[in-house]
């Protein structure tokens, strides 16, 4: 009889001991065990969000941590290390939430790598709801202080790819490409800025084998005034030219709307100045345009698509998905070396190339085509110049509203 009472209570201690772990898996993600373990093999993402005034005052702030979950899952399914920050108006008020968080799974069985990264993805999000919902320090947006400091974190990445992740509204106000001056909406104005900027700020070659991705260009809180639909392309070209000319391995800016929080931003605590466009040329066509440069995807002369380049191609065929996306085309372009015959070919198989990866990656209707050297702008002996031709453009064309 003895020996049953005991057996109950072991029964019984046992039952506690599954109700209180059940009790603790109700808690939440352990996001703890992220910092635990490095892996140098993997590559390194940075996710930073604006939260200067023009996107927070109002009703409703852009949910950024909606807008980049396709990126944050892309990050994940990599095994990066993540950093997830916010900026402002100055580079010195660039805040990280959480830093270097390796998303890597080393469970044996694929089962419980998935759930690990689900916990992951959970933890990410998390910390980037966080942080959106922090306070502006400094008045002012300075876009490119928020973009060259997450390049810098990245620069850690010793052999995958490095990623740049930016939710803005894009309404530069501070530093050399200040909006304010009331030229925004001029190709003209952004002509001279990228022509001065680079020289008088010494950009350099900063973003140098990086993948830039923006999202939310063109759209700012409900605070502000909607912006005309001429505006938003002219602001989408002017970030667009700003990573090319930083050197930029991958640059795809995102202009399509980002859905409102639904929680109310903060007015009055650090101003930003009003950006007034020059009057709306018109609405122009809905497409985006993602500039990869060749030496991201391709060894030189070749047209097999490398391992670093066929993560970004996935990564972008992930927003694709989930954006209104009805065609895609890419096009293959070549600089002036070699010859004519020669560029036109390996231009159209480098775009038959990546056209595959997203074909392959879940994208439906991709065309493809190569126009060689005929497009090009750099001369042939200038060295400096001719990575910018030698690039694939892949241009997505979008479902208005």
């Amino acid at each position: 009889m003895a020996r049953f009472g005991r057996a109950l209570l072991v029964l019984a201690l046992l039952l506690l001991a599954t109700t209180a772990a059940a009790c603790d898996d109700d808690e939440g993600p352990d996001c703890d065990r992220m910092t635990e373990r490095q892996r140098p093999e993997s590559g390194v993402t940075a996710l930073l969000a604006d939260v200067s005034a023009s996107v927070r005052g109002g009703t409703g702030r852009p949910d950024y941590t909606a807008a980049l979950t396709a990126q944050i899952e892309a990050a994940v399914q990599r095994g990066d290390h993540v950093y997830i920050g916010t900026f402002d108006g100055s580079s010195s008020s660039v805040r990280w939430t959480a830093e270097k968080k390796l998303t890597f799974s080393f469970a044996n069985r694929e089962k419980n790598r998935e759930l690990d990264r689900a916990e992951f993805t959970d933890c990410l999000k998390g910390w980037l709801g966080e942080a959106t919902r922090s306070e502006p320090e400094m008045g002012g947006t300075d876009v490119l202080a928020g973009i060259f400091t997450g390049a810098d974190a990245v620069k850690d990445a010793d052999a995958g790819p490095r990623t740049v992740v930016v939710g803005t509204d894009g309404l530069s106000t501070t530093g050399c490409l200040d909006l304010t001056g009331g030229n925004a909406g001029k190709q003209a104005f952004v002509d001279k800025l990228i022509a001065t900027c680079p020289v008088r700020d010494g950009w350099g070659d900063r973003l140098a084998g990086v993948s830039l991705i923006m999202a939310g260009v063109g759209h700012a809180g409900s605070g502000q005034s909607a912006l005309a639909t001429g505006h938003v392309s002219f602001l989408g070209d002017l970030w667009r030219r700003v990573c090319e000319t930083a050197g930029a391995a991958l640059c795809d800016v995102s202009t399509l709307p980002v859905a409102s929080s639904g929680e109310a931003g903060a007015d009055g605590l650090a101003a930003d100045p009003d950006v007034p466009f020059v009057p709306d040329a018109g609405a122009p066509d809905l497409d985006e345009v993602t500039s990869v440069r060749t030496d991201l995807l391709f060894d030189t002369d070749s047209a097999v698509v490398r391992p670093e380049g066929r993560a970004a191609l996935q990564g972008l065929a992930v927003r694709m998905r989930t954006s209104q996306v009805q065609a895609v085309k890419v096009i293959g372009h070549a600089d002036r070396r070699a010859t004519d015959r020669h560029n036109l070919q390996l231009s159209k198989d480098r775009a038959a190339a990546v056209a595959k990866v997203l074909t392959d990656s879940g994208i439906s209707g991709v065309t493809h085509d190569g126009r060689g050297e005929r497009d090009a702008t750099c001369p042939a002996e200038k060295q400096s110049c001719l990575q910018r031709d030698r690039r694939v453009d892949i241009i997505a064309t979008t479902v208005e509203g």
